[in-house]
Protein backbone atom coordinates (compact mmCIF):
# COMPACT_ATOMS: atom_id res chain seq x y z
CA UNK A 1 0.00 0.00 0.00
CA UNK A 2 2.83 2.57 0.46
CA UNK A 3 4.16 1.86 -2.76
CA UNK A 4 0.58 2.16 -4.23
CA UNK A 5 0.51 5.85 -2.54
CA UNK A 6 3.79 6.61 -3.80
CA UNK A 7 3.07 5.87 -6.97
CA UNK A 8 -0.06 8.24 -6.57
CA UNK A 9 -2.93 5.10 -7.00
CA UNK A 10 -4.81 5.54 -4.06
CA UNK A 11 -4.96 9.21 -5.19
CA UNK A 12 -6.22 8.69 -8.45
CA UNK A 13 -9.21 6.19 -7.06
CA UNK A 14 -10.38 8.87 -4.72
CA UNK A 15 -10.33 11.60 -7.12
CA UNK A 16 -12.59 8.88 -9.90
CA UNK A 17 -14.63 8.36 -6.75
CA UNK A 18 -15.82 12.02 -5.75
CA UNK A 19 -15.67 12.93 -9.66
CA UNK A 20 -17.97 9.95 -10.79
CA UNK A 21 -20.38 10.85 -7.71
CA UNK A 22 -20.39 14.10 -8.31
CA UNK A 23 -21.52 13.31 -11.95
CA UNK A 24 -24.39 11.99 -10.67
CA UNK A 25 -25.47 14.87 -8.60
CA UNK A 26 -28.35 17.21 -10.58
CA UNK A 27 -26.78 19.99 -12.32
CA UNK A 28 -28.00 23.49 -10.49
CA UNK A 29 -29.95 25.35 -12.70
CA UNK A 30 -27.82 28.15 -14.02
CA UNK A 31 -28.13 31.19 -16.89
CA UNK A 32 -25.28 32.52 -19.05
CA UNK A 33 -23.62 35.91 -19.92
CA UNK A 34 -21.76 36.32 -22.87
CA UNK A 35 -18.77 38.60 -22.41
CA UNK A 36 -15.32 39.83 -24.60
CA UNK A 37 -12.26 39.87 -22.32
CA UNK A 38 -8.66 39.50 -22.88
CA UNK A 39 -6.36 36.76 -22.03
CA UNK A 40 -4.46 36.97 -19.31
CA UNK A 41 -0.74 37.68 -19.54
CA UNK A 42 2.07 35.04 -18.77
CA UNK A 43 3.42 37.70 -16.08
CA UNK A 44 -0.14 38.13 -14.59
CA UNK A 45 -0.36 34.17 -14.03
CA UNK A 46 3.55 33.69 -12.73
CA UNK A 47 1.88 36.80 -10.17
CA UNK A 48 -0.72 34.71 -9.30
CA UNK A 49 1.21 31.60 -8.37
CA UNK A 50 0.32 29.68 -11.21
CA UNK A 51 2.53 27.93 -14.41
CA UNK A 52 2.58 31.13 -17.50
CA UNK A 53 0.33 29.27 -20.11
CA UNK A 54 -1.22 26.82 -18.19
CA UNK A 55 -5.10 26.62 -18.31
CA UNK A 56 -7.15 28.91 -15.13
CA UNK A 57 -8.94 26.85 -12.97
CA UNK A 58 -10.83 27.89 -10.26
CA UNK A 59 -9.77 26.80 -6.60
CA UNK A 60 -10.11 22.83 -5.96
CA UNK A 61 -10.46 22.22 -10.01
CA UNK A 62 -8.06 20.06 -11.68
CA UNK A 63 -8.14 20.69 -15.28
CA UNK A 64 -6.81 16.96 -16.05
CA UNK A 65 -10.15 15.31 -14.62
CA UNK A 66 -12.41 15.29 -17.77
CA UNK A 67 -15.14 14.62 -14.90
CA UNK A 68 -14.48 18.14 -13.09
CA UNK A 69 -12.40 20.65 -14.54
CA UNK A 70 -14.02 23.37 -13.09
CA UNK A 71 -13.38 21.69 -9.72
CA UNK A 72 -16.21 21.44 -6.56
CA UNK A 73 -14.71 24.26 -4.09
CA UNK A 74 -17.36 26.79 -2.47
CA UNK A 75 -17.92 29.89 -3.26
CA UNK A 76 -15.18 32.44 -2.56
CA UNK A 77 -15.54 34.58 0.39
CA UNK A 78 -17.19 37.78 -0.53
CA UNK A 79 -16.01 41.24 0.50
CA UNK A 80 -16.38 44.89 0.05
CA UNK A 81 -17.22 46.17 -3.32
CA UNK A 82 -14.18 47.04 -5.43
CA UNK A 83 -13.39 48.81 -8.45
CA UNK A 84 -11.65 46.58 -10.91
CA UNK A 85 -9.32 48.26 -13.15
CA UNK A 86 -10.02 48.91 -17.02
CA UNK A 87 -8.05 46.24 -18.95
CA UNK A 88 -7.68 46.28 -22.18
CA UNK A 89 -10.08 44.20 -24.31
CA UNK A 90 -8.76 42.66 -27.08
CA UNK A 91 -10.43 39.50 -28.55
CA UNK A 92 -8.57 37.03 -30.68
CA UNK A 93 -10.99 35.64 -33.43
CA UNK A 94 -9.40 32.07 -33.06
CA UNK A 95 -8.81 31.69 -29.26
CA UNK A 96 -6.73 28.35 -28.77
CA UNK A 97 -8.38 25.73 -25.70
CA UNK A 98 -6.94 26.54 -22.28
CA UNK A 99 -5.93 30.69 -23.03
CA UNK A 100 -7.23 32.06 -20.20
CA UNK A 101 -10.25 34.88 -19.97
CA UNK A 102 -10.93 37.72 -17.24
CA UNK A 103 -14.15 39.84 -16.50
CA UNK A 104 -14.85 43.22 -18.34
CA UNK A 105 -14.09 46.02 -16.23
CA UNK A 106 -16.99 46.95 -14.08
CA UNK A 107 -17.71 46.78 -9.94
CA UNK A 108 -18.13 42.99 -8.20
CA UNK A 109 -17.89 41.94 -4.91
CA UNK A 110 -15.65 39.30 -3.89
CA UNK A 111 -12.72 38.29 -6.81
CA UNK A 112 -13.08 38.04 -9.82
CA UNK A 113 -12.90 34.45 -11.49
CA UNK A 114 -10.50 33.40 -14.33
CA UNK A 115 -12.38 31.08 -17.02
CA UNK A 116 -10.88 28.91 -19.87
CA UNK A 117 -12.06 27.93 -23.43
CA UNK A 118 -12.20 24.19 -23.18
CA UNK A 119 -11.05 22.01 -25.94
CA UNK A 120 -13.30 20.37 -28.13
CA UNK A 121 -14.31 16.83 -26.23
CA UNK A 122 -13.44 18.30 -23.00
CA UNK A 123 -17.07 19.08 -20.26
CA UNK A 124 -19.06 22.09 -19.87
CA UNK A 125 -19.72 23.24 -16.67
CA UNK A 126 -23.49 24.15 -17.44
CA UNK A 127 -25.65 21.61 -18.85
CA UNK A 128 -28.64 23.19 -21.32
CA UNK A 129 -26.34 26.11 -22.44
CA UNK A 130 -24.91 27.88 -25.87
CA UNK A 131 -21.09 26.90 -25.77
CA UNK A 132 -20.29 28.64 -29.02
CA UNK A 133 -16.95 27.54 -31.14
CA UNK A 134 -13.44 29.03 -29.94
CA UNK A 135 -13.33 32.33 -31.21
CA UNK A 136 -17.26 33.07 -30.12
CA UNK A 137 -18.34 34.63 -26.57
CA UNK A 138 -17.82 32.19 -24.14
CA UNK A 139 -20.65 31.47 -20.96
CA UNK A 140 -19.55 33.03 -17.98
CA UNK A 141 -21.47 30.93 -15.29
CA UNK A 142 -23.31 32.84 -12.82
CA UNK A 143 -24.16 35.96 -15.11
CA UNK A 144 -26.95 35.95 -17.42
CA UNK A 145 -26.83 38.05 -20.14
CA UNK A 146 -28.59 37.52 -23.66
CA UNK A 147 -26.77 36.38 -26.96
CA UNK A 148 -25.10 39.10 -28.97
CA UNK A 149 -25.82 41.87 -25.82
CA UNK A 150 -22.19 42.97 -25.74
CA UNK A 151 -20.54 43.87 -22.86
CA UNK A 152 -22.10 44.80 -19.52
CA UNK A 153 -21.56 47.81 -17.76
CA UNK A 154 -21.13 45.88 -14.51
CA UNK A 155 -21.12 42.38 -12.98
CA UNK A 156 -23.42 41.12 -10.50
CA UNK A 157 -22.54 41.33 -6.79
CA UNK A 158 -22.40 37.99 -5.68
CA UNK A 159 -20.51 34.79 -8.09
CA UNK A 160 -22.50 31.65 -8.33
CA UNK A 161 -20.86 28.39 -6.96
CA UNK A 162 -19.67 26.13 -9.22
CA UNK A 163 -22.42 24.04 -10.49
CA UNK A 164 -22.20 19.92 -10.96
CA UNK A 165 -19.71 18.62 -14.22
CA UNK A 166 -21.56 17.69 -16.76
CA UNK A 167 -20.06 16.26 -19.91
CA UNK A 168 -22.00 17.36 -23.41
CA UNK A 169 -22.09 14.49 -25.09
CA UNK A 170 -19.92 14.04 -28.56
CA UNK A 171 -23.22 14.66 -30.96
CA UNK A 172 -24.15 18.18 -29.47
CA UNK A 173 -20.14 18.93 -29.18
CA UNK A 174 -19.72 22.30 -30.90
CA UNK A 175 -16.88 22.74 -33.67
CA UNK A 176 -15.29 25.26 -35.79
CA UNK A 177 -17.58 23.73 -38.57
CA UNK A 178 -20.65 24.03 -37.25
CA UNK A 179 -23.09 27.22 -35.62
CA UNK A 180 -23.36 27.57 -31.89
CA UNK A 181 -25.63 25.58 -29.83
CA UNK A 182 -28.47 26.64 -27.82
CA UNK A 183 -31.99 25.81 -25.63
CA UNK A 184 -34.30 25.27 -28.45
CA UNK A 185 -31.64 24.37 -31.48
CA UNK A 186 -28.80 25.83 -33.38
CA UNK A 187 -28.53 29.74 -33.88
CA UNK A 188 -27.67 30.61 -37.80
CA UNK A 189 -25.05 32.48 -38.31
CA UNK A 190 -25.71 35.88 -40.81
CA UNK A 191 -24.15 36.02 -44.09
CA UNK A 192 -20.44 36.96 -43.51
CA UNK A 193 -18.98 39.70 -45.17
CA UNK A 194 -16.89 39.70 -48.11
CA UNK A 195 -13.74 39.62 -46.60
CA UNK A 196 -12.63 39.14 -42.82
CA UNK A 197 -15.53 37.48 -40.95
CA UNK A 198 -17.94 38.61 -38.33
CA UNK A 199 -18.92 35.69 -36.23
CA UNK A 200 -22.27 36.82 -33.98
CA UNK A 201 -24.12 40.01 -33.51
CA UNK A 202 -22.14 42.78 -32.21
CA UNK A 203 -18.96 41.65 -33.36
CA UNK A 204 -17.76 44.97 -34.53
CA UNK A 205 -18.17 46.33 -31.23
CA UNK A 206 -16.09 43.37 -29.47
CA UNK A 207 -13.26 46.38 -29.09
CA UNK A 208 -12.35 48.87 -26.10
CA UNK A 209 -15.87 50.26 -27.00
CA UNK A 210 -18.16 47.53 -26.01
CA UNK A 211 -18.77 48.65 -22.83
CA UNK A 212 -20.04 51.87 -23.86
CA UNK A 213 -21.95 50.72 -27.22
CA UNK A 214 -23.27 47.31 -27.21
CA UNK A 215 -25.15 45.23 -29.30
CA UNK A 216 -25.31 47.79 -32.59
CA UNK A 217 -28.72 48.94 -33.59
CA UNK A 218 -30.28 48.76 -36.92
CA UNK A 219 -31.31 52.13 -37.40
CA UNK A 220 -29.42 55.48 -37.67
CA UNK A 221 -30.56 59.08 -38.45
CA UNK A 222 -28.29 62.40 -38.96
CA UNK A 223 -28.18 65.70 -39.77
CA UNK A 224 -25.45 68.10 -40.13
CA UNK A 225 -24.85 71.67 -40.28
CA UNK A 226 -23.23 72.80 -44.00
CA UNK A 227 -20.81 75.47 -44.25
CA UNK A 228 -19.73 74.84 -47.54
CA UNK A 229 -18.29 77.19 -50.59
CA UNK A 230 -19.05 76.99 -53.90
CA UNK A 231 -16.56 78.15 -56.95
CA UNK A 232 -17.75 81.26 -58.22
CA UNK A 233 -19.14 81.98 -61.83
CA UNK A 234 -16.82 84.20 -64.50
CA UNK A 235 -18.91 87.19 -66.33
CA UNK A 236 -17.34 89.58 -68.82
CA UNK A 237 -17.11 93.22 -67.77
CA UNK A 238 -20.53 94.50 -67.17
CA UNK A 239 -20.32 98.23 -65.91
CA UNK A 240 -17.48 100.90 -66.43
CA UNK A 241 -17.00 104.35 -65.71
CA UNK A 242 -14.73 106.84 -67.13
CA UNK A 243 -14.48 110.78 -67.50
CA UNK A 244 -16.95 112.59 -70.06
CA UNK A 245 -14.80 112.10 -72.81
CA UNK A 246 -14.48 108.93 -73.09
CA UNK A 247 -18.03 107.27 -71.96
CA UNK A 248 -17.07 104.56 -70.36
CA UNK A 249 -16.12 102.88 -73.37
CA UNK A 250 -13.74 99.82 -72.80
CA UNK A 251 -9.74 100.65 -73.59
CA UNK A 252 -10.18 104.23 -74.39
CA UNK A 253 -8.56 106.83 -71.85
CA UNK A 254 -9.09 106.06 -68.53
CA UNK A 255 -12.19 104.16 -68.28
CA UNK A 256 -12.08 101.36 -66.04
CA UNK A 257 -14.15 98.24 -65.18
CA UNK A 258 -16.14 98.75 -62.19
CA UNK A 259 -17.54 94.97 -62.01
CA UNK A 260 -17.03 91.87 -63.74
CA UNK A 261 -14.43 90.82 -66.29
CA UNK A 262 -13.64 87.79 -64.37
CA UNK A 263 -14.77 85.84 -61.41
CA UNK A 264 -17.69 86.81 -59.17
CA UNK A 265 -16.28 86.96 -55.09
CA UNK A 266 -16.64 83.65 -53.35
CA UNK A 267 -19.53 83.08 -51.38
CA UNK A 268 -20.34 81.19 -48.11
CA UNK A 269 -23.37 78.85 -48.35
CA UNK A 270 -25.30 77.69 -45.28
CA UNK A 271 -27.28 73.90 -45.92
CA UNK A 272 -28.07 71.22 -43.97
CA UNK A 273 -28.11 67.33 -45.12
CA UNK A 274 -30.57 64.69 -43.97
CA UNK A 275 -29.19 61.27 -43.52
CA UNK A 276 -30.30 57.39 -42.88
CA UNK A 277 -29.43 53.79 -42.60
CA UNK A 278 -31.46 50.39 -42.25
CA UNK A 279 -29.46 47.35 -41.72
CA UNK A 280 -31.10 44.02 -42.72
CA UNK A 281 -29.69 41.64 -40.03
CA UNK A 282 -27.84 42.71 -36.82
CA UNK A 283 -24.45 41.93 -38.25
CA UNK A 284 -24.64 45.25 -40.55
CA UNK A 285 -23.93 42.99 -43.55
CA UNK A 286 -26.47 44.56 -45.83
CA UNK A 287 -28.57 47.87 -45.73
CA UNK A 288 -29.89 50.71 -47.21
CA UNK A 289 -29.42 54.36 -46.52
CA UNK A 290 -29.94 57.64 -47.86
CA UNK A 291 -29.17 61.16 -47.80
CA UNK A 292 -30.36 64.23 -48.82
CA UNK A 293 -28.64 67.87 -48.80
CA UNK A 294 -29.41 71.85 -49.66
CA UNK A 295 -27.34 74.76 -49.75
CA UNK A 296 -29.00 78.02 -49.58
CA UNK A 297 -29.49 80.53 -52.02
CA UNK A 298 -26.75 83.28 -51.04
CA UNK A 299 -26.83 85.76 -53.82
CA UNK A 300 -24.38 89.01 -54.02
CA UNK A 301 -25.46 92.15 -55.20
CA UNK A 302 -23.60 94.70 -56.52
CA UNK A 303 -24.92 98.28 -56.69
CA UNK A 304 -23.05 101.65 -58.54
CA UNK A 305 -25.08 104.85 -58.50
CA UNK A 306 -24.08 108.34 -59.98
CA UNK A 307 -23.80 109.60 -56.48
CA UNK A 308 -20.32 107.11 -56.30
CA UNK A 309 -19.52 107.32 -59.85
CA UNK A 310 -20.64 110.46 -61.76
CA UNK A 311 -20.65 108.05 -65.71
CA UNK A 312 -22.43 105.20 -65.45
CA UNK A 313 -22.13 102.86 -69.00
CA UNK A 314 -22.09 99.10 -69.60
CA UNK A 315 -19.64 98.16 -72.38
CA UNK A 316 -20.12 96.08 -75.26
CA UNK A 317 -18.56 95.05 -78.80
CA UNK A 318 -20.49 96.04 -81.91
CA UNK A 319 -20.45 93.49 -83.66
CA UNK A 320 -21.29 95.84 -86.87
CA UNK A 321 -18.22 97.42 -86.94
CA UNK A 322 -15.98 95.23 -84.58
CA UNK A 323 -15.37 98.00 -81.99
CA UNK A 324 -15.73 98.36 -78.47
CA UNK A 325 -18.98 100.02 -77.62
CA UNK A 326 -20.67 101.14 -74.39
CA UNK A 327 -24.40 102.36 -73.52
CA UNK A 328 -24.68 105.34 -71.37
CA UNK A 329 -26.40 104.98 -68.87
CA UNK A 330 -25.61 108.29 -67.02
CA UNK A 331 -23.42 111.40 -67.65
CA UNK A 332 -22.77 114.46 -65.27
CA UNK A 333 -25.65 117.10 -66.91
CA UNK A 334 -27.35 114.10 -68.78
CA UNK A 335 -28.64 111.84 -66.53
CA UNK A 336 -28.58 110.70 -62.82
CA UNK A 337 -29.21 106.44 -62.46
CA UNK A 338 -27.81 103.30 -61.35
CA UNK A 339 -26.28 99.88 -62.15
CA UNK A 340 -27.28 96.87 -60.02
CA UNK A 341 -25.65 93.29 -60.28
CA UNK A 342 -27.60 90.11 -58.43
CA UNK A 343 -26.27 86.72 -58.55
CA UNK A 344 -27.39 83.92 -57.34
CA UNK A 345 -26.13 80.30 -57.09
CA UNK A 346 -28.17 77.22 -55.45
CA UNK A 347 -26.56 73.37 -55.21
CA UNK A 348 -28.28 70.86 -53.70
CA UNK A 349 -28.66 66.73 -54.10
CA UNK A 350 -29.39 62.97 -53.09
CA UNK A 351 -28.61 59.72 -53.03
CA UNK A 352 -29.66 56.48 -52.38
CA UNK A 353 -27.19 53.33 -51.47
CA UNK A 354 -26.99 49.70 -51.12
CA UNK A 355 -24.70 48.86 -48.96
CA UNK A 356 -22.09 45.57 -48.71
CA UNK A 357 -20.33 44.70 -45.57
CA UNK A 358 -16.62 43.95 -47.13
CA UNK A 359 -14.35 43.93 -44.45
CA UNK A 360 -15.33 43.64 -40.92
CA UNK A 361 -12.35 43.50 -38.16
CA UNK A 362 -12.81 44.04 -34.02
CA UNK A 363 -12.46 47.89 -34.40
CA UNK A 364 -12.80 48.34 -38.32
CA UNK A 365 -15.46 48.09 -40.84
CA UNK A 366 -16.02 49.00 -44.73
CA UNK A 367 -18.73 48.74 -46.93
CA UNK A 368 -19.28 48.87 -50.55
CA UNK A 369 -21.81 51.31 -52.08
CA UNK A 370 -24.13 50.71 -55.21
CA UNK A 371 -26.82 53.06 -56.07
CA UNK A 372 -28.19 56.53 -57.73
CA UNK A 373 -26.72 59.89 -57.34
CA UNK A 374 -28.96 63.11 -58.10
CA UNK A 375 -27.67 66.72 -58.22
CA UNK A 376 -28.54 70.16 -59.34
CA UNK A 377 -26.53 73.28 -59.57
CA UNK A 378 -28.62 76.15 -60.35
CA UNK A 379 -27.19 79.87 -61.71
CA UNK A 380 -29.11 83.19 -62.14
CA UNK A 381 -27.75 86.67 -62.82
CA UNK A 382 -29.96 89.48 -63.06
CA UNK A 383 -28.66 93.24 -64.92
CA UNK A 384 -30.76 96.33 -64.12
CA UNK A 385 -30.52 99.85 -64.71
CA UNK A 386 -32.01 102.98 -63.75
CA UNK A 387 -31.66 106.59 -65.40
CA UNK A 388 -33.71 109.41 -65.12
CA UNK A 389 -32.76 112.97 -67.68
CA UNK A 390 -31.53 115.56 -66.28
CA UNK A 391 -33.47 118.95 -67.79
CA UNK A 392 -32.33 120.25 -71.24
CA UNK A 393 -30.38 117.49 -72.05
CA UNK A 394 -33.55 115.71 -74.18
CA UNK A 395 -31.78 116.60 -77.67
CA UNK A 396 -28.21 115.32 -76.55
CA UNK A 397 -28.67 111.87 -74.76
CA UNK A 398 -30.22 108.70 -76.16
CA UNK A 399 -34.07 108.86 -77.65
CA UNK A 400 -35.11 112.35 -77.25
CA UNK A 401 -38.42 112.31 -75.81
CA UNK A 402 -37.36 109.36 -72.90
CA UNK A 403 -37.88 110.90 -69.72
CA UNK A 404 -36.65 108.40 -67.41
CA UNK A 405 -37.52 104.01 -67.55
CA UNK A 406 -35.68 100.91 -67.04
CA UNK A 407 -33.59 97.80 -68.25
CA UNK A 408 -32.84 94.71 -67.45
CA UNK A 409 -31.44 91.08 -68.54
CA UNK A 410 -32.25 88.20 -66.92
CA UNK A 411 -29.89 84.74 -67.31
CA UNK A 412 -30.50 82.13 -65.96
CA UNK A 413 -29.04 77.87 -66.03
CA UNK A 414 -29.57 75.14 -64.32
CA UNK A 415 -27.80 71.57 -64.23
CA UNK A 416 -29.31 68.35 -63.55
CA UNK A 417 -26.80 65.18 -63.29
CA UNK A 418 -28.58 61.81 -62.78
CA UNK A 419 -26.33 59.01 -62.75
CA UNK A 420 -24.91 55.41 -61.21
CA UNK A 421 -23.14 56.03 -57.93
CA UNK A 422 -20.44 53.08 -56.75
CA UNK A 423 -17.98 53.40 -53.48
CA UNK A 424 -16.74 52.72 -50.18
CA UNK A 425 -17.89 53.66 -46.31
CA UNK A 426 -15.54 52.57 -43.30
CA UNK A 427 -15.29 53.54 -40.17
CA UNK A 428 -12.76 52.75 -37.19
CA UNK A 429 -13.47 53.01 -33.87
CA UNK A 430 -11.33 53.72 -30.63
CA UNK A 431 -12.81 54.22 -27.31
CA UNK A 432 -15.57 56.78 -27.82
CA UNK A 433 -13.97 58.14 -30.66
CA UNK A 434 -14.72 57.58 -34.39
CA UNK A 435 -13.14 58.27 -37.55
CA UNK A 436 -15.35 57.85 -40.95
CA UNK A 437 -14.63 57.91 -44.56
CA UNK A 438 -16.71 57.80 -47.47
CA UNK A 439 -15.76 58.41 -51.07
CA UNK A 440 -17.97 57.86 -54.37
CA UNK A 441 -18.11 58.27 -58.11
CA UNK A 442 -20.98 59.07 -59.92
CA UNK A 443 -21.09 58.04 -63.75
CA UNK A 444 -24.38 59.63 -65.85
CA UNK A 445 -25.75 62.26 -67.77
CA UNK A 446 -25.79 66.37 -66.51
CA UNK A 447 -29.19 68.03 -68.87
CA UNK A 448 -28.62 71.56 -68.68
CA UNK A 449 -30.86 74.16 -69.46
CA UNK A 450 -30.07 77.82 -70.23
CA UNK A 451 -32.72 80.53 -70.18
CA UNK A 452 -32.40 84.17 -71.37
CA UNK A 453 -34.58 86.91 -71.19
CA UNK A 454 -34.93 91.02 -71.69
CA UNK A 455 -37.04 94.13 -71.36
CA UNK A 456 -37.44 97.73 -71.22
CA UNK A 457 -40.01 99.72 -69.31
CA UNK A 458 -39.50 103.57 -70.30
CA UNK A 459 -41.13 106.61 -69.86
CA UNK A 460 -41.55 109.09 -73.07
CA UNK A 461 -43.25 112.76 -72.95
CA UNK A 462 -45.91 110.52 -74.84
CA UNK A 463 -46.55 108.18 -72.85
CA UNK A 464 -45.44 104.59 -71.46
CA UNK A 465 -43.71 102.40 -73.97
CA UNK A 466 -42.30 98.41 -72.76
CA UNK A 467 -40.19 96.53 -75.38
CA UNK A 468 -38.90 92.96 -75.22
CA UNK A 469 -35.25 92.86 -75.33
CA UNK A 470 -32.47 94.87 -72.87
CA UNK A 471 -29.15 95.13 -73.98
CA UNK A 472 -27.62 92.15 -73.24
CA UNK A 473 -30.17 89.84 -73.98
CA UNK A 474 -31.82 90.62 -77.38
CA UNK A 475 -35.16 89.36 -79.59
CA UNK A 476 -34.82 87.15 -82.31
CA UNK A 477 -31.05 86.51 -81.18
CA UNK A 478 -30.61 84.86 -77.81
CA UNK A 479 -33.71 85.32 -75.75
CA UNK A 480 -35.24 81.97 -74.79
CA UNK A 481 -35.14 78.24 -73.41
CA UNK A 482 -31.96 76.49 -75.13
CA UNK A 483 -30.84 72.81 -73.45
CA UNK A 484 -28.32 70.17 -74.30
CA UNK A 485 -26.95 67.07 -72.57
CA UNK A 486 -24.02 65.90 -71.36
CA UNK A 487 -21.82 63.22 -70.08
CA UNK A 488 -21.14 63.44 -66.43
CA UNK A 489 -18.63 62.35 -63.54
CA UNK A 490 -19.49 63.09 -59.92
CA UNK A 491 -16.97 62.39 -57.23
CA UNK A 492 -17.29 62.83 -53.63
CA UNK A 493 -14.71 62.07 -50.31
CA UNK A 494 -15.67 62.98 -46.92
CA UNK A 495 -13.98 62.24 -43.81
CA UNK A 496 -16.08 62.56 -40.25
CA UNK A 497 -14.42 62.78 -36.75
CA UNK A 498 -16.81 61.82 -34.18
CA UNK A 499 -18.05 61.10 -30.35
CA UNK A 500 -20.15 59.12 -28.65
CA UNK A 501 -22.03 61.03 -25.95
CA UNK A 502 -23.97 58.28 -24.80
CA UNK A 503 -24.88 54.36 -26.44
CA UNK A 504 -27.30 56.60 -28.87
CA UNK A 505 -26.44 59.77 -29.28
CA UNK A 506 -22.98 61.21 -31.29
CA UNK A 507 -21.65 64.27 -32.53
CA UNK A 508 -19.33 65.20 -34.99
CA UNK A 509 -17.37 67.37 -37.56
CA UNK A 510 -16.02 66.62 -40.87
CA UNK A 511 -14.78 67.90 -44.15
CA UNK A 512 -16.82 66.89 -47.94
CA UNK A 513 -15.15 68.10 -51.23
CA UNK A 514 -17.54 67.46 -54.04
CA UNK A 515 -17.15 68.06 -57.84
CA UNK A 516 -18.97 68.02 -60.92
CA UNK A 517 -17.12 68.22 -64.75
CA UNK A 518 -19.16 69.89 -66.65
CA UNK A 519 -21.92 72.69 -65.50
CA UNK A 520 -23.43 75.83 -67.51
CA UNK A 521 -23.00 78.36 -65.56
CA UNK A 522 -25.04 81.97 -66.17
CA UNK A 523 -22.07 84.14 -66.07
CA UNK A 524 -20.53 82.71 -69.27
CA UNK A 525 -23.65 82.54 -71.02
CA UNK A 526 -23.45 86.40 -71.62
CA UNK A 527 -22.37 87.19 -75.37
CA UNK A 528 -20.92 90.75 -75.36
CA UNK A 529 -20.93 90.97 -79.09
CA UNK A 530 -23.85 92.52 -79.92
CA UNK A 531 -25.99 93.39 -83.40
CA UNK A 532 -26.05 97.03 -82.57
CA UNK A 533 -29.55 97.20 -84.84
CA UNK A 534 -31.17 94.95 -82.85
CA UNK A 535 -31.10 97.02 -79.32
CA UNK A 536 -34.55 98.87 -79.17
CA UNK A 537 -34.82 102.50 -78.40
CA UNK A 538 -30.55 102.28 -78.91
CA UNK A 539 -30.12 105.41 -81.30
CA UNK A 540 -27.36 105.40 -83.51
CA UNK A 541 -25.91 108.29 -85.26
CA UNK A 542 -25.24 107.72 -89.31
CA UNK A 543 -25.42 104.49 -90.99
CA UNK A 544 -24.58 101.14 -89.20
CA UNK A 545 -24.14 98.11 -91.65
CA UNK A 546 -26.35 95.15 -91.52
CA UNK A 547 -24.63 91.90 -89.67
CA UNK A 548 -25.07 88.97 -91.40
CA UNK A 549 -24.47 86.45 -88.35
CA UNK A 550 -26.86 86.29 -85.61
CA UNK A 551 -25.50 88.00 -82.68
CA UNK A 552 -25.98 88.00 -80.01
CA UNK A 553 -25.82 84.10 -79.48
CA UNK A 554 -26.28 81.29 -77.10
CA UNK A 555 -22.25 80.26 -76.69
CA UNK A 556 -23.31 77.40 -74.26
CA UNK A 557 -19.88 77.49 -72.66
CA UNK A 558 -19.38 74.25 -69.98
CA UNK A 559 -16.90 74.68 -67.14
CA UNK A 560 -16.26 72.43 -64.02
CA UNK A 561 -17.90 73.00 -60.80
CA UNK A 562 -16.65 72.30 -57.35
CA UNK A 563 -17.78 72.58 -53.47
CA UNK A 564 -16.56 72.14 -50.36
CA UNK A 565 -16.66 73.12 -46.51
CA UNK A 566 -17.51 71.67 -43.06
CA UNK A 567 -20.10 70.09 -40.83
CA UNK A 568 -21.08 69.70 -37.60
CA UNK A 569 -23.21 66.35 -37.29
CA UNK A 570 -25.53 64.85 -34.76
CA UNK A 571 -26.48 61.23 -34.85
CA UNK A 572 -28.79 58.78 -33.46
CA UNK A 573 -28.44 54.76 -33.22
CA UNK A 574 -31.47 52.44 -32.52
Amino acid sequence: MRALRKAGVGTSILASFLGAAQAQEPPRPATARIARVRPVSPDAQEARGQVPGAPMVPPGGNPLNPMNPMGTAPPPVLGAPRALPSPTVNVEPNAAPGTSYSPPPGTVTGLPPVYTYPAQGQPYPLPGQPYPVQGQPYAIQGNPYPIGGGYPTTYPGTLMPTPAPFVVSPALMPSAAAPPLMAGGPLADPAPPLFGSVRGPGALLAGPWGVLRGAPGRWTASTELLLWWVRPMSVPALVTTSSPAFNGVPGLGDTSVIYGNGSLPTSLHTGARFGGTYWFDDCHTWGLDASLFFLGRNGKEFTATTDTYPLLARPFINANQGIPFSELVAAPGLATGSVAVRSDTQLWGADVNLRRSLLCGPCTKIDLLLGYRYLRLTDEINITESFSRSPGSLAAFGVPTALLGTVSDQFRTANHFHGVNMGLAGETRRGRWTAEGRASVALGTVFQTIEINGSQNIQFATGTGRATGGLLALPGANIGTFGQNNFGVLPEAGLKLSYDLTSHWKVGVGYNFLYLNSVVRAGQQIDPMLDVNRIPNFPLPGTIPSLAATRPTVPFRTTDMFAQGVSFSLQYTW
